[in-house]
């Protein structure tokens, strides 16, 4: 039915008519083909799992490995599977602070300057409200160890908490992990 109006509109629109030899009836079955094999998911599209905890859901590509409470305040780690040669894993951790009634300028103002104090080279590269009242988002990069490295933060302000999500990659490989750091953070729920 649905291959018949295509082609249907197909011969309205070139003002061709059914009797005219099957060429057209192939183009639109290479077109519908293509398609199909265009709407199907590409491969190499990672499997999700989601992780519930501190009154959070965040979903993380299921190859990363987990870590709760990998330090003071931080709830959980995620870590990419490290490539062969490579000596950092690309990671994204959940940070919830008591920060009591600090209102989301002077927690950027103090964001700002914790990056120019604790990093080299630090640039920050954007500093926006985020998509929610309750949040910002940060971009920036700097050497930290030696190491270049670019990251991306988002947090949210409520109820006296801060909820701080933030991407770490090394620099030459952040733009081929972004698109995952990205999905994680807005699948994000906090309380």
């Amino acid at each position: 039915m649905y291959e018949a109006r295509v082609i249907h509109s197909f011969n309205t629109f070139t003002g061709t008519s059914p009797t005219m030899p099957y060429r057209w009836s192939l183009i639109a079955l290479f077109f519908l083909v293509g398609v199909a094999l265009c709407a199907q998911a590409p491969k190499g599209v990672p499997a999700w799992k989601r992780w519930k905890g501190s009154g959070c859901t965040l979903t993380y590509p299921s190859a990363w490995s987990v870590a709760e409470a990998a330090a003071e305040h931080v709830s959980v780690v995620f870590r990419a599977p490290l490539d062969s040669g490579d000596t950092f894993q690309e990671n994204l951790n959940l940070i919830v602070q008591d920060v009591g009634e600090v209102t989301m300028d002077e927690y950027v103002r103090t964001t700002h300057a914790q990056i120019a104090q604790f990093l080299q080279q630090a640039r920050v590269l954007s500093s926006a409200p985020g998509r929610s009242a309750d949040s910002h988002v940060f971009e920036y990069s700097g050497t930290y160890e030696g190491r270049a490295l670019h990251w991306l933060q988002h947090v949210y302000l409520r109820n006296g908490k801060a909820y701080l999500i933030t991407f770490t990659a090394e620099a030459d490989m952040f733009e081929e992990y972004r698109y995952l750091a990205e999905a994680a953070m807005d699948s994000f729920t906090h309380p």
